[in-house]
């Protein structure tokens, strides 16, 4: 019934432009046909989607006008941007009720994005009560969304922003920022902070329970992509699982303490969890920032609850369904999403496997199920991962659902309500073990490099292993799947790998650059010459675009220098001065950082450039650091220019 509804959805934003003749051919066709098959139900769901297609796709806005280095005062309150008068009143004009997105960076070198901010009506020095609360800055950089575009605009694009704004703030205005959370979440995330920032742990119990990663390091974020748990430590549709199961808890027990006359006057256990569970799903979305997977599991878990206290009779793919059709139905460009259909797969999948009684050893194959099935999932989003991955998420998952989650929450209610910090103390001493057998793990046992199939056709192959397997539950043949699944991932580790056309990499503080046999280039050839360190040649000869490699001694980089060469791009050893490094913004000069035994790969492939850097061996749409952004941004611009 929801398909026809559901293709339209989809094709609105998947079906290209040239072809939205033939989609809107295929409309009238179908619509047409509901109307003389008196298909009612189905022909009113595809006019709420034709109507969601209409509001949300062909009411085109005005490009945002570009512009650079304006001053910008913002309201993080009111999530309200003020320009001075005249680009104020010439942005108003282009872009009335859009939504802009800013970065910025705060003292501690982290850098924080927001969404769903507007204009000011107002200039900042009027007479206002919320004047205090306004953050002066200035913008450096403009990203426009682009649907065909790098990730980044990509992500503008889904979440329909007009624009991101990176804004600088002076120092003075960055120490007022640290030390004024301006909404109920922030306040209580730096509640927990201050309690339980001094345990080694911390860092990773907020990003399981908060979905928040500011506290990790380059290290930390590796070995968790490594050992495939990202899903773990990005607020997803498991952690929604898990409050899902502790709100059936609490609703039992007050089930239980319900009074007789309550029960009797028609209100089932459904209705009580319907009415406990529904409200904490979507609070828990509320502090974990409404992450589209949070959101999106808490309405496919509302719908189901729905369906149970109605007493619908409604199979669990189709309760799926119509969740997936309520999404698209308020954001079409969802569809987009990796995450979602990564959500959705993982569900379906685990509908599809649990077909009979649950039982210990069934619990057991259905997270070796998913675990495998993750791995063949995210081939493509990473370059490699460990061997063990499958064995620390059959043990970790359960660990986390089990204790960890819980356990945590608990802990962060008695720091919130009581203001001490005793269970999680107690918590600490476990977790400091485990985090020491993953570090192990990630660093000690061998990795799989997915990259080294020349071809799609092993993926293609264990994705059709997946599907079969799970036909085949609860059917003992499957077990046949699995071991396809497993020597199919396994096999990329005897694949011999091709070298790297250029390398820099940075041996004990000096940078060097070579081809697969060659040093072409050292940092130290050059005092204050920079020519002698430019590399454009070998990347990209004869384009227009100018790649240096910082000199050993950083300070000649001067500003006459950089201007007189035209510079582009500059790779650096490590940071530099905070001088060095405002004189490059200032000139429009990006750089990427290649630190201590840290490497930046170059793989020439017909006519594109794909890099890899050693501290980005995963390529996940989800918290990427600023060197891998900055990466993905540097092989694009090759990949542009070429073409």
């Amino acid at each position: 019934m929801l398909l026809s509804s559901l293709s339209i959805l989809m094709g609105a934003i998947l079906v290209p432009s040239d072809y939205l003749w033939a989609y809107s051919t295929h409309i009238i066709i179908m619509c047409l046909y509901l109307i003389w098959t008196k298909r009612l139900i189905v022909f009113f769901l595809t006019l709420l989607s034709l109507l969601s297609v209409f509001f949300h796709e062909f009411n085109s806005p005005e490009p945002f006008p570009v512009f650079d280095g304006a001053i910008v005062w913002v309201d993080f309150d009111d999530r309200k941007l003020t320009f001075p008068e005249p680009l104020l009143t010439k942005l108003q004009g282009a872009i009335q009720g859009q939504s802009i997105a800013i970065t910025y960076q705060t003292a501690n070198g982290n850098w924080h994005s927001q969404d769903n901010f507007t204009l000011r009506e107002f200039a900042p020095h009027t007479s206002n009560q919320h004047d205090s609360l306004l953050y002066k800055g200035r913008t450096a950089r403009l990203v426009i969304p682009a649907k065909e575009g790098a990730w980044w605009q990509r992500q503008l694009y889904v979440k329909r922003q007009a624009a991101q704004i990176t804004v600088e703030f002076a120092d003075g205005e960055i120490e007022r920022l640290d030390n004024s959370p301006y909404n109920v979440r922030d306040k209580l995330t730096n509640r927990l902070d201050s309690a339980l920032q001094s345990y080694d742990s911390w860092r990773f119990s907020k990003a399981l329970l908060l979905g928040q990663n500011d506290l990790w390091s380059e290290k930390n974020t590796w070995v968790i992509r490594t050992l495939g748990l990202a899903h773990l430590f990005v607020v997803s549709g498991l952690h929604t699982g898990f409050m899902f199961v502790i709100g059936r808890l609490i609703s039992r027990v007050i089930w239980l303490l319900l009074p007789a006359k309550m029960l009797l006057s028609g209100l089932t256990r459904w209705h009580c969890d319907a009415a406990i569970v529904i409200p904490m799903l979507f609070g828990y979305a509320y502090i974990t920032n409404w992450g589209e997977p949070v959101v999106r599991a808490s309405i496919m878990l509302s719908v189901y609850l729905c369906a149970r206290m109605l007493a619908l009779k409604a199979s669990p793919h189709g309760i799926i369904i119509f969740a997936l059709w309520l999404i698209l139905l308020v954001e079409p460009r969802s569809i987009l999403s990796p995450g979602l259909w990564l959500s959705f797969s993982m569900v379906f999948l685990l509908i599809g496997y649990c077909q009979t009684t649950v039982k210990l050893s069934r619990l057991l194959m259905v997270q070796l199920m998913l675990s495998t099935a993750s791995m063949v999932l995210i081939l493509g989003w990473q370059e490699a991962i460990s061997s063990v991955s499958i064995l620390t998420n059959v043990v970790l998952i359960p660990f986390a659902a089990f204790v960890w989650f819980p356990w945590g929450i608990a802990a962060c209610v008695e720091v919130v309500v009581v203001g001490t910090d005793l269970s999680y103390s107690i918590l600490d001493v476990i977790l400091r073990l485990i985090i020491g057998g993953v570090d192990w793990l990630a660093f000690e046992l061998p990795l799989l490099p997915f990259e080294q199939y020349a071809s799609s056709a092993p993926r293609l192959l264990m994705l059709f292993l997946i599907g079969f397997w799970v036909y085949q539950s609860p059917l003992k043949r499957g077990l046949l799947c699995v071991v396809g699944i497993w020597s199919t991932l396994f096999a990329s580790a005897f694949i011999e790998e091709n070298g790297a056309n250029l390398t820099i990499f940075n041996s004990d503080g000096r940078l060097m650059v070579k081809d697969k046999s060659t040093v072409l280039m050292v940092d130290s050839w050059a005092a204050h010459d920079l020519n002698r360190l430019l590399f454009d040649g070998y990347v990209m000869p004869a384009q227009n675009r100018v790649y240096l490699l910082s000199p050993a001694d950083m300070t000649a980089m001067t500003p006459e220098q950089l201007l007189s060469l035209n510079v582009s791009w500059v790779v650096l050893r490590k940071y530099a001065s905070t001088q060095i490094m405002a004189m490059m913004m200032a000139l429009k000069v990006d750089w990427v950082i290649v630190e201590d035994h840290e490497s930046l790969s170059f793989f020439f492939e017909n006519d594109r450039t794909v890099l890899r850097h050693s501290a980005c061996i995963y390529s996940f749409f989800l918290l990427k650091s600023d060197t891998c952004k900055r990466v993905e941004k540097l092989e694009s611009v090759l990949n542009y220019i070429q073409t």
